[in-house]
């Protein structure tokens, strides 16, 4: 019995897609009705933790409006080492023009070590490497980071953002020789102190960051008596401070 399923890892600002394909082979014959009640997810799962024997994995870059695609290098992830989801980033040589270049990159640490490392496929060189970050005085301590797995990574402008709901947003600008770390806190009042994410997965559904017109925006969902309150926000120019755009209150029986 053989299965096949494919995944969007990543998006580029200018919608390049990283795709995984991944097909089982020969696998023992299943139960009626197994094919259409395989959870796909959980097949991307093992493929991405190479956890199965008959499991083919293939990446690919595309651009869905031609259709080409760049197959990558499978990263070897040695069993040690916890990483975060694949963030896609690219560069042009002029204004409006289509992208030159483009980068992926995750987050790496071996289980156990505060220490993070950029792991990263150049599409200059066709290779994956490893680089260590500068960490500015200014950043707060990586090893309290709790990363949302589910949560996009983001591209905005020359650097990649990785998102914890609970505390803010960090970055790096993955195509320097040495990549350096930047932060970005949540809005005043939104910070979680003590907050274990993996012991509410509703966090993600109550808040979320995205890109838009060009600038970092956050939005939260908060209850209030009997209201729904809505609030969003988005990043300065310089980069420091949210600013207030809208707040919205609707009234719902399900609010507590």
């Amino acid at each position: 019995m053989d299965f096949a399923a494919a995944s969007i890892r990543a998006t580029s600002s200018d919608d390049l897609l990283l795709l995984d394909l991944a097909e089982t082979r020969h696998l023992p014959p299943g139960p009626p009705g197994a094919r259409e009640s395989l959870d796909r997810t959980m097949l991307l799962e093992l493929a991405a933790a190479g956890a199965a024997s008959h499991l083919d994995v293939a990446r690919f870059i595309c651009n869905p409006l031609n259709g080409q695609p760049f197959r990558l290098l499978l990263l070897d992830m040695d069993a040690t080492e916890t990483s975060t989801a694949f963030g896609l980033l690219t560069q042009s040589n002029g204004p409006h023009c289509p992208p030159d270049r483009f980068m992926v990159a995750q987050l790496s640490s071996p289980t156990g070590d505060n220490r993070k490392v950029v792991r990263r496929f150049l599409s200059d060189t066709g290779e994956w490497d490893e680089r260590q970050p500068l960490v500015p005085v200014t950043t707060p301590g990586l090893p309290g980071m709790q990363i949302d797995a589910n949560h996009d990574v983001l591209a905005l402008g020359d650097r990649l953002w990785w998102v914890d709901l609970t505390w803010g947003a960090f970055s790096i600008n993955p195509f320097c020789d040495q990549p350096e770390y930047g932060f970005v806190e949540l809005p005043q009042g939104s910070v979680l102190s003590d907050f274990d994410l993996r012991e509410n997965l509703m966090l993600g559904k109550r808040r979320l960051m995205g890109v838009s017109e060009g600038k970092l925006h956050y939005i939260e969902v908060c209850t209030e008596k009997e209201l729904f309150v809505i609030s969003s926000f988005s990043l300065d120019d310089e980069g420091c401070c949210w600013k207030p755009t809208r707040q919205t209150k609707v009234k719902g029986k399900f609010a507590t």
